[in-house]
């Protein structure tokens, strides 16, 4: 008896190493935002054999000082992304500058995100809010942030 618990323990263990597998994952920063040097947005590609997922890293505006960082994970394939892209975009077209009321909600995986036009100084913003925080957008920084720039 004392000889088969340990046979069977090495037995459970060699089936349980044997079911481990592992995929290689290719990351990739797609673009990156900095703010008075510190990162505020972060979009990451990662690549498997099985997907492709994104991550879109960002730093809470509103708890600026609290250094709060936020991940958005999805899946989305080429299309799908330029479609994002075109989301976050669209608050800097000519027609949606004008409307102070303008905003679109859609879902990035798990996350309800809404966004919409924020205008600071004169300058139109595109404001990204989720339920854990928000982060803001120049024209430029939404198109180097999806490495359009």
């Amino acid at each position: 008896m004392k000889t088969i618990f340990p046979i069977l323990a090495i037995l459970c263990s060699l089936t349980a190493t044997a079911q481990v597998q592992f995929q290689n994952t290719t990351q990739t920063i797609i673009g990156e935002i900095r703010k008075l040097g510190f990162p505020t947005a972060t979009l990451t590609q990662s690549v498997t054999t099985a997907d492709t997922s994104y991550t879109l890293r960002y730093r809470d505006m509103q708890n600026w000082d609290a250094d709060k960082y936020y991940d958005i994970t999805f899946k989305a394939t080429p299309e799908e992304l330029e479609t994002i892209y075109r989301a976050f975009a669209s608050v800097h077209s000519q027609e949606n500058q004008k409307n102070k009321s303008y905003s679109i909600q859609f879902t990035l995986g798990q996350t309800p995100v809404t966004v919409k036009n924020y205008t600071y100084s004169g300058v139109v913003m595109c404001e990204v809010r989720t339920p854990d925080g928000y982060f803001q957008l120049t024209k430029g920084q939404v198109q180097k942030l999806f490495g359009k720039k």
